[in-house]
């Protein structure tokens, strides 16, 4: 992801108490959530469609990573983004889109999770 929109993204979702980290790009992206356990993931399938689909799968073979909410931001030409779930994605959002819209339901859903 673009520096200028990893910036975005996480002013739109940091609120106190929570932190936001942006990867980069290929191996930077690969060990980020390595090194940390997040609520939530969000790729950039920018970055290409797929290496984004083989670092959600490689996330999810990680039981630590089996409750992650995984995100993922394809672009206007994706075909069937609801079709990404299939491989690990929690949900996918459509170029353009509201990031307010995408913070206030991760929130929602990183809540939740913290309720249970």
């Amino acid at each position: 992801m673009a520096q200028g929109a990893a910036d975005r993204h996480r002013e739109a979702v940091q609120r106190p108490g929570a932190g936001a980290v942006a990867g980069g790009r290929g191996l930077q992206v690969r060990a980020g959530p390595q090194s940390f356990h997040p609520d939530t993931i969000i790729i950039d399938l920018g970055l290409g469609r797929s290496e984004s689909v083989q670092i959600t799968a490689n996330l999810r073979k990680n039981e630590a990573y089996a409750a992650t909410l995984i995100v993922g931001l394809a672009g206007e030409d994706e075909a069937d983004p609801d079709s990404l779930k299939g491989y690990g994605f929690n949900d996918v959002f459509k170029k353009p889109f509201d990031v307010a819209l995408l913070a206030e339901k991760i929130r929602a859903i990183a809540e939740a999770k913290r309720e249970d």
